[in-house]
């Protein structure tokens, strides 16, 4: 066995999905498989239309929708996690992605995936309620933003992000991965202006701290008031 499909074979064991299917249908889904790797700022699946699957090994996936000008941020998708899931099930095209920093995925083409999951309820109904949770995640976002401030907004980023990407410091939590605060304006809609005013209010009440444009998070309990 190859480095290359010994790669491919621990990228899809990361998904929590696909990542059981056993040798035999594993060998089958990887057999048209490839490794895809795209620098920070470039898409992983520029055309929309394609039908492909790919799991992310490495770094993190921006999913955003235009609106205008502005780029609406609808999730970061990190490692085991799914792009073209619904494209794969003919249920609309990949959204329009970005990589927030370089980022490895695993490439698969649809036909052995659409053989399993039309075999085994039990794939399937996972696929089923991830992309049950993805849209449960998504319409409440679609709420935070008609319905609640700028400040609640970055607050439940931060906590969340805190969450995901959380590191243990004396003076709190230390988000280990570093944002923008572009991206996080993408995230929560609304405007740079407004969220490095509102990260500056947060950082004087001494809620957070910022060390090497990376968030330290001093209050939780703080920030949980907020939401």
């Amino acid at each position: 066995m190859d480095e290359h499909y010994e790669r491919m074979i621990k990228i899809l064991e990361r998904s929590v999905i696909f990542g059981d299917l056993g040798d035999e249908r594993r060998d089958k889904v990887l057999a048209g498989g490839s490794i895809v790797t795209v620098e920070r700022r470039r898409p992983l699946a520029p055309r929309r239309n394609e039908e492909a699957l790919y799991i992310i090994g490495r770094g993190r996936l921006r999913v955003f929708v235009r609106d205008g000008d502005r780029e609406i941020t609808l999730s970061y998708r990190g490692p085991g996690e799914l792009l073209g899931e619904y494209s794969l099930l003919g249920m609309g095209p990949i959204p329009e992605n970005v990589a927030a920093d370089k980022v490895e995925a695993l490439r698969l083409p649809p036909q052995p995936i659409q053989a399993i999951l039309a075999r085994d309820n039990r794939v399937l109904r996972r696929l089923a309620e991830h992309m049950a949770e993805s849209r449960a995640v998504a319409e409440d976002r679609v709420r935070a933003l008609l319905t609640r401030t700028v400040e609640s907004r970055v607050a439940s980023f931060l906590l969340e992000a805190g969450v995901n990407h959380g590191v243990p410091d004396p003076r709190g939590t230390l988000i280990g991965v570093k944002y923008t605060h572009l991206e996080l304006a993408n995230y929560v809609g609304s405007t740079r202006e407004t969220v490095t005013l509102v990260l500056g209010q947060l950082r004087r009440q001494n809620v957070i701290d910022v060390d090497h444009r990376r968030v330290v998070i001093l209050d939780e309990q703080a920030l949980r008031l907020l939401v």
